[in-house]
C-alpha cells in the first residue's frame, strides 16, 4: 500500500490517499498514518480509495481494524463534531466503507461514503445538518 497524507495548514480537513493494493495488514499503518498528522484532533477527513486497485480487507480485518479505531479515538479525544468523509468510487471498497462506517456509528464523528470527490467535498463544506444523500 502506498499512502499519502495531506495536512497543510491551507486545507481544511486532512487528505489521506490510499493507492494500489490495501489489505487487513495495511490497516495499521494507515492508522499511524492519520493519528500521526498534526490536524487528527481538530480537522475533519477526507479518505480516498480511488487509487485503490486490489482492495483486499475482509470483513473480519474490518471488524477488528474498527474496534481498535473506536478504542484508540476514545483515548485519543479528538474533536467531537468532525466529520469522515470517504471516496470509494469502485464497488467493493464503497461496500466495505459502508460497512465501516455502521461500525463507527457509536462515535461522535460523522463518517459518509461517496462515490466521488464532488459529492465528499460539498458535504465537508456545509454545516452538519444539511442533508447530502449519499451515492447508491
Amino acid at each position: 500500500m502506498i499512502i499519502t497524507v495531506d495536512d497543510s495548514e491551507s486545507l481544511p480537513y486532512i487528505r489521506v490517499s490510499l493507492y494500489y493494493k490495501i489489505t487487513d495488514d495495511d490497516l495499521q499503518q494507515f492508522q499511524e498514518a492519520l493519528f500521526s498528522s498534526k490536524g487528527f484532533k481538530s480537522k475533519d477527513q477526507l479518505i480516498d480509495y480511488s487509487g485503490v486497485v486490489h482492495y483486499e480487507i475482509t470483513p473480519q480485518g474490518l471488524e477488528a481494524y474498527s474496534k481498535q479505531l473506536a478504542e484508540a479515538l476514545e483515548s485519543s479525544r479528538p474533536r467531537l463534531d468532525r466529520k469522515i468523509a470517504i471516496i470509494a468510487p469502485k464497488d467493493l471498497p464503497f461496500g466495505m466503507s459502508r460497512v465501516f462506517a455502521a461500525h463507527m456509528q457509536r462515535l461522535p464523528s460523522s463518517y459518509r461514503v461517496f462515490r466521488n470527490e464532488e459529492e465528499a467535498f460539498t458535504w465537508l463544506a456545509v454545516g452538519a445538518n444539511t442533508a447530502i444523500c449519499d451515492s447508491q
